[in-house]
């Protein structure tokens, strides 16, 4: 069976109809609804749409399709896979040694959320992020990183790609 994590940015779009890829992530939050067994998670993603940095009326918004769409059967990754901590903060530390970023704050929740994937095993990191290391020119990288670490590199696929796939 396939599994996906769907990235905060993802969830983000639904708080504007007008944006571009709203349609879309409708129809990508419908098929995770019918499918949530095959969407994992990660604190860090809860975490991001939890936060007070977010308008409540955005959280309003956002939270119950994210609780609609994640596996009711599976922990977040950290827990499914906490054996595999070590792994992910060695992982996580190689792709910022590799991304070259004075600040790796910036760049933190995406590498540990793309580690935690990597750790897993999952088929496919669904987001709109092309920053840092989710940026397209960066993914030689990550596979670089991931197969010294004995990982697979996971696909970093838009929503549209993703759509573009779902059966």
């Amino acid at each position: 069976m396939a599994y996906y994590v769907l990235d905060t940015s993802v969830y983000g779009v639904l708080v504007d109809r007008n944006e571009k890829d709203y349609g879309i992530v409708k129809d990508i939050i419908e098929y995770a609804k019918e499918n949530r067994e095959r969407f994992l998670t990660t604190f860090i993603i809860s975490k991001e749409l939890h936060s007070d940095e977010v308008d409540k009326h955005i959280r309003d918004i956002i939270l119950p399709r994210y609780y609609e769409t994640i596996s009711k059967d599976k922990a977040p990754l950290e827990i499914l896979f906490s054996e595999g901590h070590g792994l992910v903060e060695k992982l996580a530390w190689n792709y910022i040694q590799r991304l070259e970023k004075k600040v790796a704050d910036e760049v933190k929740d995406d590498v540990l959320n793309y580690a935690w994937a990597s750790v897993a095993g999952v088929d496919a990191f669904v987001t709109r992020n092309r920053r840092g290391i989710l940026a397209e020119s960066y993914w030689k990288t990550l596979e670089k990183s991931n197969r010294k670490m004995g990982l697979s590199f996971v696909k970093i696929i838009s929503p549209t790609k993703f759509h573009e796939s779902m059966p």
